[in-house]
């Protein structure tokens, strides 16, 4: 599967194997790798010879089921709802 992991302020896609996925009571719990991640890609270029240039990210997540809830309409009759992808306490997501 594809996806995009996200790091100060660079995001990058990536490919994620699955190798690992079972059921758990009303949910799923899966394991991935996503492997040989460029550091400096994301603009992390401190600590040459320190530090690796490439890393391997794992993957360790769990989705529960939940019915839909009912949204009732607000006054006007709007019932579009939208969530923004950045968390409001950090909207450049840097790191603090």
């Amino acid at each position: 599967m594809t996806g995009t992991v996200t790091a100060h302020g660079h995001s990058v896609g990536v490919d994620v194997l699955i190798d690992h996925l079972t059921h758990e009571g009303t949910g799923i719990r899966l394991h991935g790798r996503a492997e040989h991640l460029d550091r400096t890609a994301f603009g992390i270029t401190g600590s040459r010879g320190m530090v690796g240039r490439y890393l391997d990210l794992d993957l360790d997540a769990f989705a529960n089921h939940r019915p839909r809830q009912r949204v009732d309409s607000p006054p006007g009759g709007a019932t579009d709802i939208r969530v923004p992808r950045e968390h409001p306490t950090n909207p450049t997501g840097e790191t603090p």
